[in-house]
């Protein structure tokens, strides 16, 4: 008897748990276009998520359950980061706000080292994320 995943936009699913993500994963994706600026980075821990922006790191926990992350901010650190932004690191910033928006509340799907989040309705970023697993 063959065991069968779900498709979703062309990922195939592996089943999910927490040992299955952890480690170090790189934005390569957003919205279906590939990235070509700085790719932002993201550590998934046991039941812990943490991303940095220029100068603070943000940590989040986390569970998974049916296929769904859902994620709450457990703290950020508070350092005083450069205002003069670059119009590349304007753009981290909104990218970092996606990732912050998918991990709130995204099916989550993983394919080898690929891992794909898919907002759920009513978030304001409605493209898939996708990551590749750097560690």
């Amino acid at each position: 008897m063959a065991l069968l995943w779900p498709v979703h936009m062309g990922l195939a699913q592996s089943p999910l748990d927490a040992s299955s993500l952890k480690g170090k994963w790189e934005l390569f994706s957003a919205g279906g276009r590939e990235l070509t600026f700085p790719l932002e980075k993201i550590e998934i821990a046991d039941e812990t998520l943490n991303m940095s922006d220029d100068c603070n790191d943000t940590f989040f926990s986390y569970v998974i359950n049916d296929g769904q992350i859902t994620a709450s901010p457990g703290g950020t650190t508070l350092m005083g980061c450069n205002e003069d932004k670059t119009l590349e690191e304007k753009m981290a910033l909104r990218i970092q706000a996606a990732i912050v928006a998918a991990i709130t509340h995204s099916k989550i799907q993983l394919s080898g080292d690929i891992l794909q989040l898919t907002p759920m309705p009513g978030s304001f970023f409605m493209g898939e994320l996708r990551f590749r697993r750097t560690k």
